[in-house]
């Protein structure tokens, strides 16, 4: 089994992190990172399985990756401020909901608060929850996690740094908003 991704744009220029999460508080809403996913799984697998499978491939991912495992352990300290809406009266540090859409596939939306992770992150982390899927491992990476937006602002003048700040660009560019993944045979 294989992943495809594919990127859709949905406006003709970008925001950042940070004027997005202004503009959601202004409109009323809480502050969260937030990323929309449709998932085609075939017929064989059951949209209640999809879930169940993802969130333990979730579960992976998280403990793969240090800082994110430190900040989802440091949110359940904190309590409600690093914690968001999951279910009916439970909060967490990230969540993710699934349902069946009409087309067969599977609807998935992660929303994270964005001191946990930030958008781009969730994409990072959606890519792997798939690369599980389809089979693969968590290979250890250069760089392993970072939220995206502090790393744009912090990354200092070292020619790594811009290496390393370079690739995630080129890796996750236009992740910002809507991404649909087909996962299909292969």
């Amino acid at each position: 089994m294989s992943s495809s991704l594919q990127t859709i744009e949905t406006a003709g220029f970008r925001t950042s992190a940070h004027q997005r999460r202004l503009l959601h508080l202004s409109q009323g809403g809480e502050a969260v990172s937030q990323l929309t996913a449709e998932l085609d799984f075939g017929p064989d697998v059951a949209p209640d399985d999809a879930a169940r499978l993802l969130n333990t491939h979730l579960e992976a991912v998280i403990d793969h990756h240090e800082m994110l495992r430190m900040k989802v352990e440091m949110a359940g300290d904190l309590g409600l401020v690093m914690q968001i809406p999951i279910g009916p009266g439970e909060r967490g540090p990230l969540a993710a909901r699934f349902n069946a859409l009409p087309n067969g596939r599977v609807g998935i939306d992660m929303s994270a608060p964005p001191e946990v992770l930030d958008a781009e992150s969730l994409a990072i982390i959606l890519e792997q929850i798939l690369e599980i899927w389809a089979g693969g491992t968590l290979e250890p990476q250069d760089l392993q996690y970072v939220d995206y937006s502090e790393y744009v602002v912090d990354a200092p003048e070292d020619p790594d740094c811009k290496t390393a700040l370079a690739d995630l660009e080129d890796l996750y560019a236009g992740k910002r908003r809507r991404v649909s993944l087909a996962l299909s045979d292969g």
